[in-house]
């Protein structure tokens, strides 16, 4: 006599883990998944499959290879485009050279439906093994007709964008060269006007057209230097020192930092590079602290701070000040819009903070601001990282 209660047991765990198998491999209505050995004749259909193609289990099940799922001319293609498979090799053989190889084992191919329509499928293939020796394959087929609808229509509107993008920027050619040259005629016919007739020289229309012809050579090198600035950074971008960069700036201003009694303080890591273009990094730099001084508040002495941390893709520069600060819930949509203002200041123009924008995405930066009304403003810039050779 021998005690089997261990057996028994073992025996129930098994049939309630078959049966709960097969109700899984039924009840996946939306999933297709097929069960072949070696050869690629069927020896599992599930309803998930039957829903898919067409088919019944009993048509599918210890009848059909599965080869004849699959769309001939692309097995046909995919043997060619592939080294190692032979392309004369038996259709049975073939798929099982295909699904032994793992980099194979999730791929997209056509599934052709009984009525022989055909439509795009992911096909997830595990082996099936008996004590350790493959018995044949589980193929889990998904079909992706919608995402593929989905990525074509993705890449027509890709397609029709970048058309317009073309389009825009050979208008924008034609704005920033044809009509400079038209503007710079108009302002050189109306210099001459007035030598020719110096009686005009006070005259109130003449004074307006010539305020009409300034503003626009004004406009228009705007325009330009827009252009410029989205069209001519495919130069290579180098590695720029924002401590260099910084220094020159506030050399350059520091007549203005003086008179407006301006403090400036540089809390820049040491030997921060970034990816950029020296003229850009020079402008961003120089756009956000006269904007500061600019904008100072009346109530209290002015502080204009620099610092940056290092991220794993960029340099975090932050530039904050205690100024006038600005209303981003009125006015943040349309904070970098071009000839926006948001300050009444003889200087306003709306044009810096639009440019300064534009420099920053040109060389695959971003800004952000944070900004309340009279506490001051603090604009946090994106930089590429430099990394050192």
């Amino acid at each position: 006599m021998h005690n089997i209660n261990h057996r028994v047991e073992a025996e129930k765990k098994l049939q309630m883990a078959l049966g709960q198998l097969e109700g899984i491999f039924e009840a996946s209505s939306r999933v297709s998944i097929i069960a072949t050995n070696v050869d690629g004749p069927i020896t599992s259909f599930n309803k998930g499959a039957e829903k898919l193609l067409g088919y019944t289990r009993l048509e599918m099940e210890g009848r059909t290879n599965i080869t004849s799922l699959h769309c001939p001319a692309e097995l046909n293609k995919f043997a060619q485009q592939h080294t190692g498979i032979d392309k004369n090799a038996d259709a049975a053989i073939f798929l099982k050279t295909i699904y032994s190889k793992k980099k194979f084992r999730n791929f997209e191919w056509l599934y052709i439906r009984k009525n022989g329509s055909k439509f795009p499928v992911q096909i997830a293939v595990t082996d099936i093994k008996e004590n350790g020796e493959i018995v044949g394959f589980l193929c889990i087929a998904t079909d992706i007709s919608k995402l593929k609808n989905a990525e074509a229509e993705l890449s027509s509107v890709m397609i029709l964008t970048q058309e317009q993008n073309a389009r825009l920027k050979n208008f924008a050619h034609i704005v920033s060269h044809n009509l400079r040259s038209h503007s710079s005629n108009l302002g050189m016919l109306l210099d001459l006007f007035k030598k020719d007739h110096p009686e005009f020289e006070n005259d109130m229309i003449i004074g307006l057209l010539d305020k009409a012809s300034g503003n626009l050579a004004e406009t228009i090198e705007h325009l330009n230097e827009v252009v410029l600035v989205n069209t001519t950074v495919n130069e290579t971008l180098k590695s720029v020192s924002l401590n260099t960069s910084l220094e020159k700036v506030i050399e350059s201003v520091s007549a203005i930092i003086k008179r407006d009694n301006v403090k400036i303080l540089n809390k820049l890591n040491e030997d921060t590079h970034v990816k950029g273009i020296p003229a850009y990094i020079e402008s961003i730099l120089l756009n956000f602290i006269t904007n500061a001084i600019k904008y100072r508040s009346p109530e209290r002495d002015a502080e204009v701070s620099l610092y940056s941390e290092n991220s794993e893709e960029f340099i975090k520069l932050t530039i904050e000040d205690n100024g006038l600060g600005i209303d981003l819930k009125k006015h943040g949509r349309k904070l970098f819009g071009m000839y926006k203002t948001f300050h009444q200041h003889k200087d306003s123009r709306g044009i810096g903070l639009f440019m300064t924008k534009n420099q920053i995405e040109a060389i695959g930066g971003k800004v952000e601001v944070e900004s309340k009304p009279n506490e001051g403003t603090k604009f946090i810039i994106y930089l590429k990282k430099h990394e050192e050779s």
